[in-house]
């Protein structure tokens, strides 16, 4: 497809357009310009030639007189030529644009290939794996922004959590090897909450471990890790959902039952939509915790959401009619153990 149709400052005012409309009208004016874009889609070079006049006045579409419109185009000399014999009048100058679309493509082919024949077999592929990796690093980069919007850590929290693991890789056990910080949850389920670069989804691992992971998802860290890092850095900043806990909501409405961060496999389709619901959700529960209430937009989305309760660390909170939160309930695991 073309990427424009040039349509000149004087064309309605011309002599020729005036003449086009005393004989056909308005439509006649409208026919003519749809044809042109017809012809910028399919005929780039304004020749018509093999098209009957039945034809084009169809890709103009035309509903008035057959024959009027290719006659009336023709007596005005908006078209040369006879009929399979047609010709758009100088097209060429006045579309210069579309009319040399053709040529662009084939000068951008031969220089394309000009560039790749010129480099040697090993040359093109790493060529091709250096844009490659560049479109890794945009995505992951995308990936990482979204992460740390759901929490982040710092150097000094990781160097405590390194220390905690004995500085070693916790899937292998190498101390010689370089560590990397893995994501426990990978970044790329950017539909889970705990999909963050907070401390608490974080673990050492060697390069190798990291990059052979693959959908592993255990927490390999030692159970006095949180301690460890705690003492050794305070912590000041927010705080993402620990990894095992996500935030639900219950709503109104009896058939929506637990609104959640849908939980999905790897394969599956990650929509932008569950991304925003998980943020608000996020958002929520980060206004709970640091004013024990939700106010302003956040409040209006849980009206909107028909949302009644919200479980906030295993424990039910409803909703005020001014969004303050009321505790309703004991945490789940003591209703189990009380049912029990």
């Amino acid at each position: 497809m073309a990427e424009d149709l040039r349509l000149y400052a004087d064309f309605f005012e011309h002599p020729k357009t005036q003449l086009l409309k005393q004989r056909l009208g308005c439509e006649g004016i409208l026919a003519l310009q749809r044809l042109w874009c017809a012809a910028v889609n399919n005929w780039r070079d304004g020749n018509l030639a093999g098209k009957s006049d039945e034809f084009l006045e169809m890709a103009a579409g035309w509903t008035g007189a057959a024959g009027a419109l290719t006659t009336g185009l023709r007596e005005a000399g908006f078209l040369d030529g006879q009929e399979f014999n047609s010709r758009l009048h100088n097209w060429a100058e006045r579309q210069p644009w579309a009319a040399a679309r053709g040529e662009r493509i084939r000068n951008s082919r031969e220089a394309a290939h000009s560039k790749w024949s010129k480099l040697a077999p090993e040359d093109r592929k790493e060529a091709a794996s250096k844009a490659a990796r560049a479109r890794w690093d945009q995505a992951r980069s995308t990936r990482l922004e979204l992460a740390r919007s759901k929490g982040t850590h710092t150097e000094e929290e990781w160097e405590a959590l390194l220390s905690a693991c004995g500085n070693r890789c916790l899937r292998c056990g190498a101390e010689d090897a370089p560590l990397v910080k893995d994501h426990i949850v990978p970044i790329y389920r950017t539909e889970r909450l705990d999909a963050s670069d907070s401390i608490d989804n974080l673990q050492p691992l060697c390069e190798s471990c990291n990059q052979a992971k693959g959908a592993d998802t255990r927490d390999l860290r030692p159970e006095n890790w949180r301690e460890a890092t705690s003492m050794r850095a305070p912590r000041t900043h927010m705080r993402a959902p620990n990894p095992t806990t996500l935030l639900e909501a219950r709503t109104s409405n009896p058939s929506a039952g637990i609104m959640h961060a849908p939980r999905t496999d790897m394969r599956a389709t990650r929509t932008h939509e569950a991304d925003e619901q998980a943020m608000m959700l996020l958002r929520v529960k980060q206004q709970l915790q640091d004013q024990g209430m939700v106010t302003g937009a956040l409040a209006e989305w849980v009206r909107q959401q028909n949302i009644t309760h919200i479980y906030v660390d295993g424990r039910p909170v409803a909703f005020g009619e001014d969004g303050r939160p009321v505790v309703s309930g004991a945490p789940r695991e003591e209703a189990r153990q009380a049912s029990a």
